[in-house]
């Protein structure tokens, strides 16, 4: 990028990751890029490595959204840890921190940062082998009550980022992958004009 009256910078980092949103706010600022440390043989390594290479590149875009998420989860909590002393004990225990449903993404990149450090040479064993995947609850989603409905709205006003997902949530009816590519650009007037693409395909709308 290139700022009026300054030189051109170049933005370090994986587009989308932290680091490369943290290296062009300091651009933006005119302040130097921030130097993350990525030891070999650690999980700041590890995940930027993994985020950056081919094999991660040839999933599909939805796959990588949430296996980018979790990755970066997982390199925030342990990324200064090398990735050799990961045992089973210590990785049963970071999965069971989240709750069954975020606890199958979780597991699901562990293994596949495990997958790649074995390709690599950092390791020569995944520690999560013999982890289960956490089983779902067969009762369903719980439906919020009028109350808690109450509680949210109270500590998220309107204007925050937290309630207007969770007003378009509510008040339209869509599905979680259509909500984040509703916009401005939606509004005729004073209601939401909104097709999915699927559904406009399916109902003959181009």
């Amino acid at each position: 990028m290139r700022k009026p009256g300054c030189k051109t910078v170049t933005i370090k980092g994986q587009f989308g990751s932290e680091e490369f949103a943290a290296n062009y706010r300091a651009a933006v600022e005119g302040k130097p890029a921030r130097q993350e440390r990525f030891n070999a043989g650690t999980f700041n390594r590890l995940g930027r490595d993994y985020l950056g290479s081919a094999t991660f590149a040839s999933l599909a875009p939805s796959t990588k959204r949430n296996l980018r998420y979790c990755v970066e989860a997982l390199v925030k909590k342990i990324g200064h840890l090398p990735v050799v002393d990961l045992n089973a004990h210590y990785s049963a225990r970071l999965i069971e921190a989240y709750k069954p449903g975020m606890a199958r993404q979780m597991l699901a990149a562990l293994r596949a940062l495990m997958a790649f450090a074995i390709k690599n040479g950092d390791r020569e064993d995944d520690p999560t082998r013999d982890i289960k995947r956490p089983k779902l609850s067969k009762s369903g989603w719980h439906n919020w009550t009028e109350e808690e409905i109450a509680r949210f709205e109270a500590r998220h006003p309107v204007g925050t980022k937290a309630r207007l997902a969770f007003d378009l949530a509510l008040y339209t009816g869509q599905r979680a992958a259509d909500l984040i590519h509703m916009g401005r650009q939606h509004v005729r007037g004073n209601r939401i004009s909104w097709f999915s693409r699927r559904r406009e395909l399916r109902s003959g709308y181009h």
